[in-house]
């Protein structure tokens, strides 16, 4: 499924945040920081989460669009701001060299001025959501960022313990990724100005699940992916030693657990990865991972079932198809 066909309906809206995003940086005094921001919007991804805000909106509010594309543009541009710190943040923890095929900042500019840059991102986010003038939405904005944080904590503090249980790992990708998927659809709502609390809490219901099966997807893929597909070297989350589901279903097996422990603990990560990808591939643990996975995806959809037809809430569930595809 061709990801920018399903997002053409809001393809002029997408371009104004990218516009919206480099107008931050017009007054940056000192050119340091324009290298760094080339750097970030020539590595940028899919622009999924600011994707999700827009047509939430757009499926909430039907042809009335106009009225309220700037601060639509301005919440979209807020979420995609931070979701860009905290991967700087993450390229930092993972001491990551790639992203999108592209070299990190981390791996450019070092540490320091990774960490400074992704609060200086992080810092503009909150600017834009506080010009929108509208509580509901900076409440939101605060409660998932903080919850992103504790999830990201929470994961590393867990790195290693290989006594994991899948609970465990849910209430971790919750906070860390799915929270963000849930505000982006939480805005859009917000931002429509909705005045049915159910329209809202459906939207976020749907960026949760859709958010949960993204990143069991991806925690799937970093096994049996290659660097071709993710842009990036596959297994970094097993070479930090952080347990995702696979993992964690390997571990739990009575067949695949002791020789997983043991590849776990070794010193030669490139060698001990490559026998975890074919242990993994042999079992059952990707298919159960990916149940998972479709489970979510499933949830996303009923989610959307109160909404309205239209082109938006089409797309809105073509990408569940599209993840689909991807798991």
């Amino acid at each position: 499924m061709n990801y920018s066909k399903i997002l053409s309906p809001i393809e002029k809206e997408l371009v104004l945040v990218e516009n919206r995003w480099r107008a931050c940086f017009q007054h940056a005094e000192n050119p340091v920081v324009e290298n760094l921001n080339f750097l970030m919007v020539n590595s940028a991804g899919k622009r999924l989460r600011p994707a999700l805000t827009i047509l939430s909106a757009c499926a909430l509010n039907g042809d009335n669009r106009e009225a309220f594309t700037p601060d639509l543009i301005s919440a979209a541009t807020a979420v995609e701001m931070l979701h860009a710190a905290s991967l700087i943040h993450d390229d930092v923890i993972d001491s990551a060299p790639f992203r999108h095929d592209k070299p990190t900042i981390n791996s450019s500019f070092g540490s320091d001025a990774s960490i400074a840059f992704g609060d200086y991102i992080y810092s503009l986010s909150i600017k834009l959501t506080s010009d929108l003038n509208n509580p509901l939405i900076f409440k939101s904005f605060a409660r998932s960022t903080s919850s992103l944080c504790e999830g990201e904590l929470i994961q590393i503090i867990e790195r290693k313990n290989f006594d994991l249980v899948p609970e465990q790992y849910f209430s971790i990708i919750k906070r860390k990724t799915a929270s963000l998927f849930a505000l982006s659809c939480e805005l859009g709502a917000l931002v429509a100005d909705s005045d049915n609390s159910r329209e809202i809490v459906a939207m976020a219901d749907f960026g949760l699940n859709f958010g949960m099966a993204y990143q069991i997807s991806d925690d799937i893929r970093d096994i049996v992916g290659s660097r071709a597909e993710l842009g990036k070297d596959p297994g970094v989350d097993f070479c930090v030693e952080e347990l995702t589901l696979p993992l964690i279903l390997l571990l739990k097996d009575p067949k695949s657990g002791p020789e997983t422990r043991h590849l776990l603990s070794m010193k030669d990560r490139a060698t001990a990865f490559e026998k975890i990808r074919q242990i993994a591939l042999e079992s059952n643990a990707l298919a159960v991972a990916r149940d998972f996975a479709i489970h979510h995806l499933n949830n996303s959809r009923t989610a959307l079932i109160p909404t309205s037809d239209s082109v938006y809430k089409s797309s809105l569930l073509a990408l569940t198809d599209w993840l689909l595809e991807k798991i």
